[in-house]
């Protein structure tokens, strides 16, 4: 069961800083405000109208989980983590 629950916070993980590397690609490529985080990159591309804000939330939302799995891999609940996983499957897709 553990190496089942690890491949899928990997493979979530992987997933949203792969929707984050799609925003960096975005603003650059759009040559956007310079950013100095990657908060600020999600808020450029509403400003340039390319997210909606409830969009921006809901990746906002992703790299919160994102930053949880990566700096507390064994010390959150296993529960909580999979019901905001399923959330997040159907925000990835919308993205």
């Amino acid at each position: 069961m553990d190496l089942l629950k690890d491949e899928i916070m990997n493979r979530m993980e992987f997933i949203i800083q792969n929707i984050i590397d799609i925003c960096v690609v975005l603003s650059s490529d759009l040559k956007l405000e310079k950013p100095y985080s990657e908060d600020d990159i999600i808020e450029n591309l509403v400003k340039a109208g390319l997210l909606q804000n409830d969009m921006a939330r809901k990746i906002h939302e992703m790299k919160g989980l994102r930053n949880i799995q990566v700096h507390r891999n064994g010390k959150i609940d296993d529960d909580l983590v999979f019901e905001s996983l399923a959330g997040e499957m159907a925000d990835i897709e919308v993205f």
